[in-house]
């Protein structure tokens, strides 16, 4: 890849850095058991096309179906699919109707496959007002499929959980200047 905020981390691949943080975030749950999984997450249908068919008669007198493009389909990708372990997850996920009040980063979902969270990750700088529309297609994907994606803006994120042993240095090893004082994992897991 060109772009040197775009790559791959153990396995997964990220398209900006606020997504590499995150997944240095997810990767220390991974190593401690606490997430089962991690991957890219799939695409979902927002909404259906629309379409105009109709016949004309071309030049040699027969009749030609033809298709115009009024409305495109549109689709949306989150970025991460988190699968959480079994009992580990209540620290961090709340499932669709627990009868409790959420005091956890994520909603989540039971699926076939165990605990499952979505992730869209931002960094704190809103660019061309891209929170807003990740609010409209997080409204119609559950609209539509039921699916809650979670919004995550990473370095709020990261004052609210914990920061990343690997975040907490620069790509050239020196110390990251934070505005706030980090928690590791550890102290957040003791909290």
């Amino acid at each position: 890849m060109d772009n040197k905020n775009q790559g791959e981390y153990r396995g997964v691949m990220y398209e900006s850095e606020a997504e590499l943080w995150f997944l240095m975030w997810a990767f220390e749950l991974y190593n401690r058991g606490i997430i089962k999984g991690i991957r890219r997450a799939p695409t979902y249908s927002l909404t259906e096309g629309l379409d105009n068919e109709f016949v004309i008669v071309n030049s040699k007198g027969k009749e030609v179906t033809k298709r115009q493009i009024i409305l495109r389909p549109s689709v949306y990708t989150p970025e991460f699919e988190i699968f959480w372990g079994i009992h580990e997850y209540k620290r961090f996920v709340w499932l669709e109707g627990e009868n409790k009040k959420i005091e956890v980063p994520f909603i989540g979902e039971g699926t076939t496959e165990g605990i499952r969270t979505l992730i869209e990750c931002k960094s704190d700088f809103d660019f061309a007002n891209m929170t807003r529309l990740f609010k409209n297609n997080q409204k119609f994907l559950w609209d539509k499929h039921r699916v809650f994606v979670n919004l995550v803006k990473i370095k709020e994120f990261f004052k609210k959980t914990y920061c990343p042993a690997e975040f907490l240095k620069t790509r050239t090893g020196k110390d990251r200047k934070l505005d706030f004082e980090p928690k590791t994992l550890e102290q957040f897991l003791n909290d």
